[in-house]
C-alpha cells in the first residue's frame, strides 16, 4: 500500500518552486491589494497545503 501522506524534503525542487512562487504572490499582494491578488495567494497556499501538509512555508 502506498503512502499517500509521505513527508517531502524541504530541499524537493517543486516545494522550491512553491516557496518562489508564494513570495512573488506575496510580494504582489503587498503592493497591490486586491481581491484577485489575495485569490492567487490564497489558492497558491492551499496548493501548497495539499501537495506538503507538513510544509511551513504556509502558516496556517
Amino acid at each position: 500500500m502506498i503512502n499517500r501522506f509521505c513527508r517531502v524534503d524541504e530541499n524537493h525542487p517543486v516545494l522550491n518552486a512553491f516557496e518562489v512562487e508564494l513570495d512573488v504572490l506575496r510580494q504582489e499582494y503587498r503592493r497591490q491589494p486586491s481581491e484577485h491578488t489575495r485569490y492567487q495567494l490564497v489558492r497558491h497556499e492551499q496548493l501548497i497545503a495539499q501537495w506538503a501538509p507538513e510544509s511551513s512555508l504556509v502558516a496556517l
